[in-house]
């Protein structure tokens, strides 16, 4: 499968985040969280994701719900 690069602007709070992550995770991460977000859009629609970028649903919602 070809993969395709991207760029992000982070915080610096986000980027020590990151960085202090071990070898190889990053990728594995973004990867995932883009998945999830792609399954969510299916399940839900794309009105879905602006739950997430104004933070009216977190992980910590998310993990409570299981």
């Amino acid at each position: 499968m070809k993969r395709i690069r991207t760029s992000i602007d982070l915080t610096d709070e986000q980027q020590k985040f990151i960085q202090s992550l071990p070898f190889g995770w990053k990728q594995q991460i973004y990867s995932s969280l883009t998945d999830m977000l792609m399954e969510l859009v299916k399940e839900l629609g794309v009105g879905s994701l602006g739950l997430i970028i104004t933070k009216k649903v977190s992980i910590g919602n998310l993990i409570e719900k299981e």
